[in-house]
């Protein structure tokens, strides 16, 4: 039972709130996470207890949920690089009316009439409030500095400075979208660059694995020995963990770098 508690705690580790400001901030792209972990550890302590191998369990569910921390987080940074450039053109589309000589506000209605019908939700959302606002006679700068996206709130930003000191907002939003654009750029020329480091972690992390197989091949039932015996039970426990924290340790490495 000790393993099995052990189990429990580290997700309540895992799942436990941080400060109020980052749980308004990242609340919404951390829920799914959350939801798996907690599901995993409820899953693992049930096996756990239903086959009494409470190490191999462990060290199953452990591996699973690394795996699957990895490509959540992949996915949720895919989408906000989505979610940027949706946000460029946006600003783009308003940058191009203000130069024509538009109104703030009618760049604003316009802009968000261009969206694609595939545009974030939550940028989309965020936009129509704004187009809203001003069709109503308000400002919409206060809806874009409520927003989740830093992206958004800059525009809200450059949209308050430009009508409370008379700034040109073209001036302001053509540096938002540079500062988004030259992001874009330093992640494409990042993931490109490594490439090959990325390769190489995959190959090292499946190498305990091949081992195991070759093993196998040979005649020397390792999987029988990690499954079934005490000591081959604490070595595939340290092995699982040394493994998922090398692969845990270049994801973020890579995504750092990226960022």
């Amino acid at each position: 039972m000790t393993g099995m508690t052990a189990l429990l705690a580290a997700a309540g580790l895992l799942i436990a709130p941080g400060s109020p400001a980052t749980r308004i901030l990242t609340a919404q792209r951390n829920l799914s996470s959350r939801h798996l972990i907690t599901a995993g550890a409820i899953l693992a302590a049930l096996a756990a207890v239903a086959t009494d191998k409470i190490l191999v369990t462990v060290s199953f569910t452990l591996a699973a949920m690394t795996v699957l921390w990895v490509f959540n987080d992949r996915h949720q940074r895919s989408q906000r690089a989505r979610e940027q450039a949706m946000i460029a053109d946006f600003i783009g589309h308003m940058l191009a009316d203000l130069r024509a000589g538009a109104t703030i506000a009618h760049a604003c209605q316009h802009a968000a009439s261009r969206l694609s019908t595939t545009t974030a939700p939550t940028v989309q959302r965020a936009v129509t409030r704004a187009a809203a606002h001003v069709r109503q006679g308000s400002s919409g700068a206060a809806v874009f500095l409520e927003s989740d996206h830093a992206e958004l709130r800059h525009v809200g930003h450059a949209w308050a400075l430009a009508e409370r000191h008379g700034i040109p907002l073209a001036t302001l939003l053509e540096k938002s979208r540079d500062r988004i654009d030259s992001a874009q750029r330093h992640r494409a020329a990042t993931q490109s660059s490594l490439a090959g480091p990325q390769s190489t972690a995959l190959v090292l992390a499946v190498l305990p694995v091949a081992g195991i197989g070759m093993g196998a091949l040979m005649g020397a039932n390792p999987v029988g020995f990690l499954t079934t015996t005490a000591l081959g039970g604490v070595l595939l426990l340290v092995g699982t963990v040394l493994t998922c924290a090398g692969i845990v340790i270049s994801h973020v490495i890579v995504t750092r770098a990226a960022s």
